[in-house]
Parts: C-alpha cells; sequence; structure tokens
C-alpha cells in the first residue's frame, strides 16, 4: 500500500514537473498491480489528456465511472464528457451521460459544458458541427431536458438562427405542462411569434395544467374583503441588476405609494446588484430572497404573505415564475409587463390605448385597464454630455443606428435596414450589442446587405460596453432604426433622450409591436412611426434629405420627453393607486368589469 501511495504521489510531482513519461510509468506500474485503483485511473486519464491522446484518457474515464456507477459528481465523468465534446463526439457524449446520470441527479455541470461548447462552435462558425452536436442531444428520452433544450434554443436564437432556435423550442411550446420558461421566451423574447394574439392566451393555458401535487385551490372565503384597508402588494419577480433594463420603467410602479393606504412586498429573483440603472429596495415594507426557492414554495409564500394584489412587471431572465400566477397566488393578479405572461389567472391587463387596440380587447381573458396616459413610465438614466451637434455635420454623410440586442434583429429587420441604405447613398449603419463583436453575426448581417449592393464598410459594429460608453454612441448617430417586428422599448427612449428620432413601424397588432405607437402617441410625434416597410424607408429618404429638420430635433428630443406624461414617475403612480383601489373595491363588492378606464375621472 505504502508504494503505491509513494509511486501515486512521486507520479504526481513528474506530471507538475512535465516529465509525463516517469509519471505515465509510475500510474502503469500501480495499475499492474491494483487495477481498480481510482486515484491512479484518474490521473493518468488527465495525464493522456496533457499528452493529446483523449481515447486512451477516456478509456481510463470509463474504468471509474464503471466502477461508481450513476454518481454524476464524479470528476472522472465530467473529465470524459468534457472530452468528448471538445472532440465533437456528441453521439458518444449522449451515450455517456444516459449510461451514468440517471433523472433527479443535478446534470447543471454537463448543461453548461454543452451550452459553452456549443456558443463557441457558433462563435468559431462551425455551425453544422454546433446543430450536430444539438440534434444528439435534443433527441434523448432518458433524461429530463426541457431547461436544456430552452437554453440550447437560446444560443442559437440570439446569434441569428431563428428558424433553428424555434424548431428546437417547439415541443416544449405545443406540450402540455411545458415550462413557463419556453413559454416566455417564444412568446417574450422572441420576435418570431407566429401566433395570433387569441391563441397566444389559449397556448398558455398550459401553464395552470401544471402539476404542484400537493397545492390546494386557492380559498377566497378566508381573505378579508375589507373594502379600505391597507392593502399588501406584492411584486414578483424582481430582478434588481444591472442588466435588467426594466428597472427604468418600474418607477411608476414601485416609487411613490402612500403608506398609510399600501404595504409593499418586493420578491427578489437572484442577487441585488446596483451601478447604474435605479435602486428601488429602499421602497418595499418587506423584502423576500426567492432565487433559491421553487415555484411552488414561491406559491405558498406568497399565499402565507396574505398578499392582496400581485403584481407581474416583467423578467428579463429564463424564469418569469408564471407557475406561480398559474397556480393562484394572490386574490387578485395584475400583468403590468411591457412583455405579458397571459395566464388566464391573471384577472387585471394594464395597458393603454395605444398599445392594445379596441379591437383586439377580446384577446385577454381578465378585465382591461386603460392607464391614464402612457402605461408605464420611464426614469431616464444619467445623460451623458449634451452633444447638440449633428454627426451629419461633421461627417457628411447620414449615420443611422441601432442598439438593440441581436435577438430583435430579424431577416424582416435586416431586409428592410438594407433597404434604407441602399436607398440613402453613402449612408453608414452603426450596430451595438452584445454579440455584434463576434465575427459569426457580422458575417450573417452582411450578407443580407451585399445582396442590395450595400458595401461592407458601411456598416459597424460595436460589442458590448459600460452605459455611459454606450449612451455615448447617440453622439455619432443621426437617425436610428427602430427593430421589427418587435420594437424597442428602453432603447428607444434612450434615443429620444439624446435628440435622435427612431423610425417604426407598426406591423401588427401584438403589444410588441405597438410600444413604439404608445411613446409617439404620447409626444405627439406621430409622423414618425410608420405602418408599412414602404413608408418606413420613405420616412429614412425623407429625413435624411433635411438636416435642418434633424438639427431641430436633436435641440428639442431630449426636454419635450422629459416634460412628458413617459417620464412623470409622480402623476403615473396615483394614477396606479387609484387603479389598484378600484381593484379591490370591485373584488370586495364581489362584481367585476371588462374595462377600468382610469382616463374617466368617476373611477
Amino acid at each position: 500500500m505504502n508504494d503505491v501511495l509513494s509511486n501515486i504521489d512521486s507520479a504526481i510531482k513528474y506530471q507538475k514537473a512535465g516529465d509525463f513519461d516517469t509519471a505515465e510509468a509510475l500510474l502503469l506500474d500501480v495499475l499492474s498491480t491494483e487495477p481498480s485503483q481510482a486515484h491512479a485511473l484518474l490521473l493518468i486519464g488527465l495525464l493522456y489528456l496533457q499528452k493529446q491522446q483523449p481515447t486512451k484518457a477516456e478509456g481510463y474515464f470509463e474504468k471509474i465511472c464503471t466502477q461508481q456507477p450513476q454518481n454524476t459528481e464524479s470528476p472522472a465523468l465530467r473529465f470524459w464528457f468534457d472530452s468528448l465534446l471538445m472532440q465533437g463526439k456528441f453521439s458518444a457524449a449522449c451515450f455517456v451521460l444516459k449510461k451514468h446520470a440517471i433523472q433527479g441527479n443535478d446534470l447543471s455541470y454537463f448543461h453548461e459544458k454543452l451550452v459553452g461548447v456549443l456558443a463557441t462552435l457558433l462563435h468559431q462558425g462551425n455551425i453544422e458541427v454546433a446543430l450536430d452536436g444539438a440534434k444528439h442531444f435534443l433527441a434523448m428520452r432518458d433524461l429530463e431536458l426541457d431547461a436544456l433544450r430552452f437554453r440550447i434554443a437560446y444560443v442559437f436564437l440570439t446569434r441569428g438562427f431563428h428558424s433553428e432556435g424555434m424548431e428546437m423550442l417547439k415541443p416544449l411550446i405545443m406540450a402540455s405542462g411545458a415550462p413557463s420558461e419556453a413559454l416566455y421566451f417564444h412568446f417574450a423574447e422572441t420576435s418570431l411569434r407566429s401566433l395570433d394574439q387569441s391563441n397566444h392566451f389559449s397556448r398558455l393555458e398550459n401553464l395552470q395544467k401544471y402539476n404542484y401535487g400537493v397545492v390546494p385551490d386557492f380559498d377566497y372565503e378566508t381573505v378579508k374583503k375589507v373594502k379600505h384597508k391597507r392593502l399588501r402588494i406584492g411584486f414578483l419577480p424582481l430582478e434588481l441588476v444591472d442588466a435588467n433594463t426594466l428597472l427604468y420603467i418600474w418607477g411608476g410602479w414601485l416609487g411613490g405609494y402612500e403608506k398609510k393606504d399600501f404595504e409593499l412586498f418586493g420578491y427578489i429573483d437572484g442577487d441585488v446588484c446596483f451601478g447604474t440603472v435605479p435602486d428601488f429596495t429602499h421602497i418595499f415594507d418587506r423584502q423576500c430572497q426567492i432565487s433559491n426557492l421553487t415555484d411552488e414554495e414561491v406559491l405558498f409564500k406568497v399565499r402565507e404573505d396574505k398578499i392582496d394584489i400581485l403584481i407581474h412587471l416583467g423578467a428579463i431572465g429564463d424564469r418569469p415564475r408564471a407557475r406561480v400566477y398559474a397556480g393562484r397566488a394572490a386574490p387578485i393578479q395584475v400583468e403590468a409587463a411591457c412583455v405579458p405572461l397571459g395566464s388566464s389567472e391573471f384577472d387585471y391587463f394594464w395597458f393603454d390605448r395605444s398599445v392594445v387596440p379596441k379591437e383586439t380587447y377580446h384577446a385577454y381573458d381578465g378585465a382591461m385597464v386603460l392607464a391614464d396616459g402612457p402605461y408605464f413610465c420611464w426614469t431616464a438614466p444619467k445623460r451623458t454630455k449634451t452633444e447638440t451637434e449633428l454627426p451629419f455635420d461633421r461627417h457628411g454623410f447620414i449615420t443611422f443606428g441601432s442598439l438593440n440586442r441581436f435577438v430583435k434583429i430579424t431577416p424582416l429587420c435586416l431586409e428592410v435596414w438594407s433597404d434604407v441604405l441602399a436607398s440613402v447613398p453613402n449612408s453608414r449603419l452603426i450596430l451595438k450589442g452584445g454579440q455584434f463583436d463576434e465575427a459569426l453575426i457580422q458575417k450573417r448581417v452582411l450578407a443580407f446587405f451585399s445582396k442590395k449592393n450595400v458595401r461592407s464598410d458601411r456598416l459597424s459594429f460595436l460589442g458590448p460596453t459600460d452605459q455611459i460608453a454606450h449612451l455615448a454612441i447617440y453622439h455619432n448617430i443621426d437617425i436610428a432604426l427602430d427593430t421589427l417586428p418587435e420594437q424597442g422599448g428602453c432603447t428607444t427612449l434612450e434615443a429620444l433622450l439624446h435628440g435622435v428620432p427612431v423610425i417604426n413601424w407598426v406591423y401588427d397588432d401584438r403589444i410588441i409591436c405597438r410600444t413604439g405607437r404608445t411613446i409617439y402617441e404620447t409626444l405627439k410625434l406621430e409622423e414618425f412611426s410608420t405602418n408599412s416597410a414602404k413608408e418606413y424607408v420613405n420616412l429614412a429618404k425623407k429625413l435624411s434629405r433635411h438636416p435642418d429638420t434633424l438639427r431641430q430635433l436633436r435641440k428639442k428630443l431630449p426636454s419635450k420627453l422629459e416634460s412628458s406624461p413617459l417620464c412623470d414617475a409622480e402623476r403615473f403612480s396615483r394614477t396606479v393607486q387609484i387603479g389598484l383601489k378600484k381593484m379591490w373595491e370591485l373584488f370586495c363588492d364581489g362584481s367585476r368589469v371588462p374595462i377600468i378606464d382610469l382616463a374617466d375621472k368617476r373611477v
């Protein structure tokens, strides 16, 4: 035994020193006498990986895994799996995972590795290899792969492979009891919603079929229906991090409450990290960290807190907690998100006349609350140094720009943008976002423009930066181009804050296609909101020919925005409080109305 341990120790020293041959000889000597010595098997496997002999290494990892079946914590299993992935042996990696992992085990390590490898392959332009790898894993039936399917689809969607990503999501979207993450992503994150709005809600009925197993129906009889009491208002989920641009449009919902009338509960999902975004943590009477809680546990927590009205403000991550709402956590549940979840368990949907046309009201199962003004309020970020000079005056050509996420930039979007550049000679386009520094994405974008004979040097790609540098890009943009069919929200407001007009196209009646219409109707600038691709391109041409108009807009737009109802948090908060009190009043009376019109002063 002492000789074995001594040889292993010596082998480690030689291996660290780079003398692989001596280390190999010592380890083989150990295994000749003790073939099952796990430490030696692991070390020699790692040694062969270092020697670029993965096939030899895998043989030793397999021996260890055979000795420790279905142990997902085994370093040998992880090294074996990693080695197969790095060699592109996806079929073998699937086999290994199926053989040595069982349902219920933590597979997060393996999922992380696979997603990382697929992202790297796409970044390198190895598209077919990445698709092959995804295909093998998504064909597995033995393990719970819903979460993995969602993440793989996300990798493809965010890199412009829309059709491939949507195909991967299909089984989740269509299945009864599909994860809320997939449904939310499909309807809230991607721009390729093929279902009409009415189908949106019927599909989301799957959320209600989710089997909690032990969750009883909501007991309305236990709710004290006291009309004039201090209402408990819950916000769920809250993602209080710098990356969440929705924090800029939560000000009216999270601030300014009369404490004598309301008690606020914040259900925070994830770490709290503030830098440039507004910090709302101080406004809550009570806070609860729910990141480590299951949907079922969160549901019970909200009920335990005796929340009167639970409000969904939207989430940027992959856990919108839709199942908490589907399980009926509170007597009144309000959808106030810019992009709604849509379950019929919502009693009220908070919008305005611009974003939800009257003819689409029937698509919503709950009552419609029409805000007195825009349906959201924006807290303007700290502006970069005011720059009134038009970039055209410095450069001698018009510069278009978009600072939207790449996931919003669909083939339709690129088609229209390429028409814009083709129609405005010598113009330029700046694209900035989290993935525009990736060569593959640049290549895919340039392919669209080349079809219209737009030279590659007319496009500039800029990767991620801090927020100050990000917003400073508007100093180099004359006209912003909105995405299609999903429009920008905060991105549009940021452009206007810097005096840059944004051209948008109201593609259809879906909420995601009408955010810009709400903004422009509030500002009485409807002329920047178009109704067709032809109008979109023509408006770009028209503005490009009138630099005087652009100069005037650059000076006037910031103050026009900041003085508008879009930025009046106090006014918005008053409206919210009136609306919440009205909801509670109706609940106490046992009545229901199809529309609460907050512009009606009788409310």
